[in-house]
């Protein structure tokens, strides 16, 4: 198999090979766990997340720390 293509067994005699898309991008971890990590260090971690990750899900939450964070600094200061 070719670069990140996986093997699908359909369970018969036959297999699928589906080449991955190169084109998305993604952090390796499962969606909700890196929504929940944005919310971590708000600005540092969504500015990470949104430039690593493609996943609609996962820039959302990024997207929403960065919002956050930004109106916390500006209130506070």
């Amino acid at each position: 198999m070719a670069g990140n293509a996986k093997a699908i067994d359909g369970g018969g005699d036959e297999t699928v090979t589906v080449p991955a898309t190169e084109t998305q991008r993604s952090s390796g971890l499962d969606g909700n766990v890196v929504g929940a990590l944005s919310s971590v260090l708000w600005l540092v971690t969504g500015i990470t997340f949104c430039v690593v990750d493609d996943r609609e899900f996962v820039r959302f939450h990024a997207a929403q720390s960065i919002v956050f964070s930004g109106v916390l600094v500006t209130r506070v200061v």
